[in-house]
């Protein structure tokens, strides 16, 4: 009932029992070695999603970087508007105080005449 190539391999077996073993454990290698192929695909495959995931990240990253560097330099010119606003304003409340002055002397002088002609009259 064995058909040719098993009697070939039990006689072979029979015959040299030492490389009956040897396939053995080269079948048990091989065996283990597509096992350790597969977890490393397996191990790669995981490894390249993390790696999309963290590129992914980084460009959010770096866009909302461009974002936040835009939002800096529109705030920052319109702080330097508010200043030169500022700076201008300043200036009309000096010119205002000075023209404030002015007139309580102009007025300050004027009581005064009025005074001396009121006295004098």
């Amino acid at each position: 009932m064995f058909n040719t190539t098993d009697r070939e391999q039990t006689s072979f077996s029979n015959h040299h029992p030492s490389s009956s073993t040897d396939l053995e454990s080269s079948q048990k290698q091989v065996e283990a070695d597509k096992k350790a192929i597969e977890e490393l695909i397996r191990e790669r495959d995981i490894l390249n999603k993390n790696l999309i995931k963290a590129v992914q990240s980084t460009e959010k990253q770096q866009n909302l970087v461009k974002l936040l560097e835009q939002d800096k330099k529109t705030l920052e010119h319109e702080i330097s508007g508010y200043r030169l606003e500022a700076q201008k304003q300043r200036k009309i409340i000096q010119q205002l105080e000075k023209e404030r002055d002015r007139y309580i002397n102009e007025t300050s002088n004027l009581i005064q005449k009025m005074r001396s002609v009121s006295t004098n009259a």
